[in-house]
């Protein structure tokens, strides 16, 4: 299957990158440092245009895959207005990419078209779809006759050769964010750490918080269990408390713990299953979760992360 790819300062045909986008999902593939951070279905049922802006992935896009028979164009504004371009030549230039703040897609087999470069040609009765750049409105406009056209009017009515039969509107997608990096952006913690969670979160079993424990107000109790890595020994773990929401503000987020500063049973734990409890930094209302960062014996390391918690007495 051909794709349309959005790759570093330019829009490539799958050509170059088969093993990366030759897929048989029919549905918008979003990736990040090659990794793919969600993912859009395509309605092949209608001609309804969907499309998401840059902040809602919050990530640093480097690739998207576009499967065939889908139009796609981009925005230089974050509400699909301010159209840079829609995707009819093989690639665009760096500088047009990083104007790019949202983009839309759409089916494109039959039905509405769009207007390409260099085609002045069409029937009558054919639908075409116009991000119009002089009124921000994407417009949907009907042939008047067999033969040659012009360009589309720019002020919102019909002419000689256009009737407009009415402004569309772009929805917004339902992007389907990878779960492991859902988690990450709930605690609020860098594109590099949720870059890392998304590749080692299948390090654990099973990572969970609970409220209480015996030595304080706001504590909460932490159960963890690994999976054995053959050939590796788990030497160290650090754990730190972020705030996914708290009235404290950011500046408890990222709090180190230690819990050997509260009494540990040490007769439940093994080196693949244990329980930590500690006071959180947190009060009550709160929402918290943990991140651990798990060292072995020959030196690498892994990111692990809790369920979100909402602290209580």
């Amino acid at each position: 299957m051909k794709s349309i790819i959005l790759l570093g300062s330019l829009i490539v045909s799958t050509s170059s990158f088969a093993s990366v986008c030759s897929t048989e999902t029919d549905e918008v593939t979003i990736y990040s440092e090659g990794i793919v951070v969600g993912t859009a279905p395509i309605d092949r049922s209608s001609y309804t245009e969907y499309g998401f802006s840059m902040p809602q992935i919050d990530a640093v896009i480097d690739l998207i895959c576009m499967p065939d028979n889908t139009v796609f164009t981009m925005f230089s504004n974050s509400d699909f207005t301010s159209p840079l371009f829609a995707l009819s030549n093989s690639e665009v230039t760096e500088q047009q990419l990083n104007n790019v703040k949202s983009v839309s897609f759409r089916n494109s087999i039959d039905g509405v078209k769009d207007w390409g470069h260099g085609n002045n040609y069409t029937n009558m009765k054919d639908l075409f779809l116009y991000h119009n750049p002089y009124n921000n409105k994407t417009e949907l406009f009907q042939a008047k006759h067999d033969g040659y056209y012009g360009w589309f009017p720019t002020t919102g009515v019909s002419n000689e050769d256009w009737q407009l039969i009415g402004v569309e509107k772009v929805e917004h997608s339902q992007i389907i964010i990878n779960e492991a990096r859902r988690r990450a952006m709930e605690a609020r913690v860098s594109t590099e750490t949720i870059a890392k969670e998304v590749v080692d979160s299948s390090i654990y079993k099973e990572f969970l918080l609970s409220n209480g424990h015996s030595g304080g107000n706001y504590g909460f109790t932490l159960h963890l269990e690994l999976n054995n890595i053959p050939g590796k020994k788990l030497v160290n773990s650090l754990f730190y408390e972020y705030a996914v929401s708290s009235g404290f503000g950011a500046g408890q987020s990222g709090r180190p713990l230690n819990f050997s500063n509260y009494s540990q049973d040490q007769s439940q734990n093994t080196d693949l299953n244990f329980t930590l409890i500690s006071n959180a930094a947190n009060s009550i209302g709160d929402v918290i979760q943990i991140v651990g960062v798990l060292t072995y014996d020959d030196n690498s390391t892994y990111q692990i992360r809790t369920n979100s918690i909402t602290l209580q007495r």
